[in-house]
This record gives structure tokens, C-alpha cells and sequence, in this order.
């Protein structure tokens, strides 16, 4: 082997050595950090989003909830977390393994909510319950809410009361003073049913009216409906110039309402009067004569106290014309369990209502007939008897309610009917109350009998 290639050799098993001898670079021992950034106001901690975390040349970002997980070496650490709407923190932290580590971020701005909350008709709701993430208030008496010092970001907002729906928004918080106004919707239900009649069943084309504002008419199966319609006390008329007037009260609560309106509707009776007589006596001052008269077959039947008719003669003397009478009824057998009973008189034409005077109605003690009767056989008084004022009304007639003085009038013997005043009037007089009698031509204006019953 020549020199040359011993050398050689020499020189590669020296450079095998020399690279056998290298230490190889040490790796960097690394532990995970985890943790929350936060800020804490009014007593509760509030997560901050999109915080930058650095460590040295090792950083994230928090997520929404605030969380954030970073590798960083072991040993001694300076950690930074910052945020543009706080002041950046910095902190030294020494990790010797997987550990956490929460982030209080301090002198962050904060802002105020406030608004006003109403319903649908645009009234103010007091006592409303409003909640902005973890805060709570309840509406003013005139219907404010407010909140202060709230974090920048998306907010859930969220407004309860009684009967309402729920309200719900995200509230996006940027400025400093933050108003939102929230307007409430009721809950509404259907109201509905049908309008009956117990004897004519049910009833169409009848006018429901629901608290004196919305209507509706029943339709051929006697159905009305009412939509959205709140909670609450409400009333329902019921119209119809065929049937009574019919008011029904009722609470709506939380859920739709189906009512039954079953309405009644008065009869009216009218019964004519058959038993009745006038009779009279009349004269002057100068023939005492007095005339007694039987009207029961006359046109009319009345009653009146003494009317003098004064004339004046040339020689000074004076003329006197005196009349009396008296009126006789017997009312018809009726049922006195009706509603009510009216006795109808209707004042003949040409005839003058002394309105100031008062009528005296008595119960007869024997019977008597409509054309033997005469002013000198009337038939004896009872002790029972009432004294009225005549009261017309436009059709000019005298409506009495028998079944206020029932016993007076339902007596089998009928009752008599007079001016009790021995006075008269002086000066020219026409006849007092004429009422025209069952011989009548008019038969409209003869003594009769309303009946009402309601069924």
C-alpha cells in the first residue's frame, strides 16, 4: 500500500470520529395555559370576546365566551392581554406544567340602557320584568326601565308582563347612552258562540256588540265571532227590536272563550175593557133641578169634580153650571204573575187635563151594572182606595201600574174613579179627564189593559 492511501484512510476515520462526538440541539419544554378574560361590573363577571393573548412569540384570540388555550414554555412568563375597548394588562405568571389562569380586565368603558315600554294601543305597562344579560329591572309607573354601566357588545334583551307575549332582541351596545323603547303585544283570543232564543231557537241577523266598541252579526246558525280579543273583564250586548235588550258579563282568561247568549223577548197583551159607566148630575144656580144621567151607553166615559161655568148677566146676576160624575170600571180576570200590567186611559179630544188635581181611586164593597148604575144607586165605598196625580205623557194618556196597587183594582167589584175636591174651578172650564169608554167609536182610545210578560 503506497503512502498516499494510508494517509487517506487516516483522514476519513479521523472525520468519522469528529462527527460521532456532535451533541444534537435540545428541544423547548412547553405547558398549556387556559383561562377566561373578564370583566367584572355590578357584581357579576363578564365574559370579554376577541382579547389578544401574547406571549413572548406565542399568542391567541378569546373565543365568544371569553375562553382562550395557548402553549407557552415553561419557566418564567410575561403574558399580555389586551383589548381595544380596555387597558392593556400585563402580568409576569410562572408555569411549570398545564395550569390556568383568568384575566380580570380593568377600566373597560361601559355604557347605559334605557326606554319605555308600551302595549299595542300605545299605553304605558308598569311592572313590566326587563332583563338585559344578567341584570334585572322592572317598569316605572310610567312604564321606564334603565340600566347602567353594561359591557360593549351583543346583548340579549328580554321584557315580560302578565298577559303578553314574551319580547325578545339582541341589543348591539356601541354608544354611551343606549335607548330602546319596547312595545308589548297582548295575547288575543277568539270569542265566539251563538244567540239563541229558548222558544224561537237560534236567532239571525242580530246585532253583538262586545264592550261598546266592536260588533257583529249572527249569521244563519245564530254564530257571531270576535277575534284577538284580551284578557280581561268584558260585556256583551245583545240588540234587537224583536227581543229584549240583553246584557251579559263575562272574564276572558287564557285561552279562547265559546259562549252560548241565550236572550228573551217581551210578549204584550192587551186586553180591552168591557164593564164600565159614567154617571153624572149637572145643573145651574138658577133651576136646582140636578139631571142624574146613565153615560154607559155614551161615547165616553170620565171623571171630574164640580166644574162651574160663570156667566155674568146685564142685570148683575151670575149663572152657574154645575157637573159632576164619576167613572165605574171592573177589569178583566188577568194572571198577576205577569212582568208587569198597565191600565191605560186616553184623553178624549177637546177635553182639558186639570193636572193639579188629584184623582181618587177606590175599591167597590157591592157589585153593580154598567146600565142600571145612576148617581143615586152607586154602589157603596170600601175603606180601601189611592189618590193620584194624572201624569200624561205625549199620546196624551194616563198609563197606572196596576200591580203596584193590585188590591185596589183586581177587586171583584170593580172600582170608581172621581175628583174628591168639592171646590171646582171658576171662570170658563171645559170637563175635567174624559176617557172614552168601551161603546166607543175610537176603539183606540177605550180603557184597556197591557199586559207584559217575558219569556
Amino acid at each position: 500500500m503506497s503512502k498516499v492511501k494510508l494517509v487517506y484512510i487516516i483522514l476519513l476515520f479521523s472525520l468519522f470520529l469528529s462527527c460521532d462526538e456532535k451533541k444534537p440541539t435540545e428541544s423547548i419544554e412547553t405547558a398549556q395555559l387556559t383561562g377566561y378574560v373578564y370583566q367584572v361590573l355590578n357584581g357579576f363577571s363578564n365574559r370579554v370576546p376577541n382579547a389578544d393573548i401574547s406571549v413572548g412569540e406565542y399568542n391567541t384570540i378569546s373565543d365568544s365566551l371569553g375562553l382562550y388555550r395557548i402553549e407557552i414554555p415553561i419557566g418564567e412568563q410575561t403574558i399580555q392581554i389586551s383589548h381595544e375597548l380596555f387597558d392593556t394588562t400585563i402580568d409576569t405568571i410562572n408555569v411549570r406544567g398545564d395550569r390556568s389562569y383568568l384575566v380580570n380586565l380593568l377600566n373597560g368603558p361601559v355604557y347605559s340602557v334605557s326606554g319605555v315600554v308600551t302595549d299595542t294601543l300605545g299605553a304605558v305597562v308598569e311592572g313590566a320584568i326587563v332583563e338585559l344579560a344578567h341584570l334585572r329591572d322592572t317598569t316605572d309607573i310610567d312604564g321606564s326601565y334603565e340600566f347602567s354601566d353594561i359591557l360593549a357588545g351583543s346583548r340579549i334583551l328580554s321584557c315580560d308582563y302578565l298577559d303578553y307575549y314574551l319580547f325578545i332582541d339582541t341589543l348591539e351596545i356601541t354608544n354611551s347612552i343606549i335607548s330602546k323603547n319596547i312595545n308589548l303585544i297582548r295575547h288575543g283570543y277568539n270569542l265566539s258562540g251563538t244567540v239563541s232564543h229558548p222558544v224561537d231557537g237560534l236567532l239571525n241577523g242580530i246585532e253583538v256588540v262586545l264592550d261598546d266598541t266592536l260588533f257583529d252579526t249572527t249569521n244563519i246558525n245564530g254564530e257571531y265571532l270576535f277575534e284577538n280579543i284580551f284578557v280581561g273583564e268584558h260585556q256583551i250586548q245583545v240588540n234587537s227590536a224583536n227581543y229584549n235588550y240583553n246584557v251579559f258579563q263575562f272574564s276572558l282568561v287564557d285561552s279562547d272563550l265559546y259562549k252560548e247568549l241565550v236572550i228573551s223577548k217581551s210578549t204584550i197583551q192587551k186586553i180591552m175593557i168591557e164593564k164600565d159607566a159614567r154617571v153624572s148630575f149637572h145643573g145651574t144656580s138658577n133651576d136646582t133641578t140636578r139631571i142624574d144621567q146613565n153615560y154607559g151607553e155614551s161615547s165616553r166615559i170620565g171623571f171630574g169634580y164640580d166644574i162651574v161655568d160663570v156667566f155674568s148677566h146685564s142685570d148683575g146676576t151670575y149663572t152657574y153650571w154645575n157637573y159632576s160624575n164619576r167613572t165605574y170600571m171592573e177589569l178583566p180576570p188577568f194572571n198577576n204573575t205577569v212582568d208587569s200590567a198597565f191600565l191605560v186611559l186616553s184623553i178624549s179630544t177637546g177635553f182639558i187635563v186639570d193636572t193639579f188635581s188629584i184623582v181618587k181611586i177606590s175599591n167597590l164593597a157591592s157589585p153593580w151594572e154598567e146600565l142600571e148604575i145612576t148617581w143615586n144607586t152607586q154602589p157603596q165605598e170600601s175603606n180601601q182606595y189611592i189618590s193620584l196625580q194624572p201624569s200624561l205623557d205625549d199620546s196624551l194618556r194616563w198609563t197606572i201600574d196596576i200591580l203596584e196597587y193590585y188590591d185596589i183594582f183586581a177587586s171583584s167589584n170593580g172600582f170608581k174613579m172621581y175628583y174628591p175636591s168639592d171646590q171646582g174651578c171658576y171662570g170658563i172650564c171645559l170637563a175635567g179627564n174624559s176617557v172614552y169608554s168601551s161603546e166607543a167609536v175610537e176603539v183606540n182610545k177605550r180603557p184597556y189593559i197591557l199586559l207584559y210578560r217575558t219569556q
